[in-house]
């Protein structure tokens, strides 16, 4: 199993264990391997697509989180054409951050960033990626629901 396929799995099984704490969802899936979509998921006859994602930073660090342009792309189609709601779910070094793509209040920016891709063992350059602010997710720490979407994320009242 290489870099890419262990990473897969081990986010699948945080998706998993999130749920079954949380119960988010009746039922959540893997997607065909190497698919850009994570999972997919329904609740409520509500369907869903999730790019899962998994960094070891705290929830404070930043005010926002980046998306790449075509996983961005590939989960607003899953939308359209597939009427799958677009989850990006974050596990984070302390919380978990969700964002729904359908229900941001504005079009998040695009910024060139120099990132290294643990995988790749270099430095890519010039990688698109959308910048999306904390106030439109959803956060849980320690399991419990901390801000919901559209509040204003103040990082001193939870650090």
């Amino acid at each position: 199993m290489n870099y890419f396929e262990t990473n897969e799995r081990q986010d699948l099984q945080l998706l998993y264990q999130f749920n079954y704490d949380n119960k988010l969802f009746t039922w959540v899936m893997p997607t065909e391997p190497k698919s850009q979509i994570d999972a997919i998921a329904m609740k409520n006859n509500r369907n869903f697509a999730i790019e899962i994602k998994h960094r070891m930073i705290p929830v404070d660090k930043y005010k926002s989180i980046m998306i790449e342009d075509y996983k961005y792309c590939e989960l607003l189609q899953e939308y359209q054409f597939n009427n799958r709601e677009p989850l990006y779910i974050n596990f984070l070094h302390d919380a978990v951050v969700i964002f729904n793509l359908n229900k941001l209040k504005e079009k998040p920016k695009l910024r060139i960033m120099n990132i290294k891709s643990e995988g790749y063992d270099k430095v890519q350059y010039q990688e698109r990626r959308y910048m999306l602010d904390l106030s439109d997710a959803v956060i849980y720490k320690d399991n419990k629901l901390i801000k919901k979407m559209g509040e204003e994320w103040k990082t001193q009242q939870y650090s």
